[in-house]
């Protein structure tokens, strides 16, 4: 499944917002990494949750205000999104660590550590 998913079989989920930030998963040994594309959004406009297996991440990025100017051409997006993203595997949802550093929100997700299977042998 893990495969599948990194192959962008099945990938974030896109909720109606007026923009769309771009979002890559990433996974690694013990964990799974997710970098969003966040220009111009501030931390204290950010919210980052989890509902079941899927990671939501939603905020706002507010357009900057220029008095006395006159726009000719306007290609940046603004005002509120939100993304969902179905994790590929169980993670540990207690040591989960986040950071926005120049525009990127950085999330570290380390994997559950789930014993094995035991067979009853007859």
């Amino acid at each position: 499944m893990a495969d599948n998913f990194m192959r962008g079989e099945r990938g974030p989920e896109r909720e109606e917002s007026s923009w769309y930030p771009g979002i890559d998963v990433y996974e690694i040994e013990r964990g799974i990494i997710i970098v969003a594309e966040l220009p111009g959004v501030k931390k204290e406009n950010l919210g980052i949750s989890l509902d079941n297996d899927y990671l939501i991440i939603e905020g706002k990025r507010y357009e900057p205000v220029y008095q006395f100017v006159k726009c000719h051409h306007r290609e940046s997006l603004y005002g509120s999104f939100r993304r969902s993203i179905r994790l590929p595997r169980k993670i540990d949802e207690d040591n989960i660590k986040a950071e926005l550093k120049e525009g990127l929100l950085l999330i570290y997700m380390p994997l559950r550590d789930e014993p094995a299977a035991k067979v009853t042998i007859d």
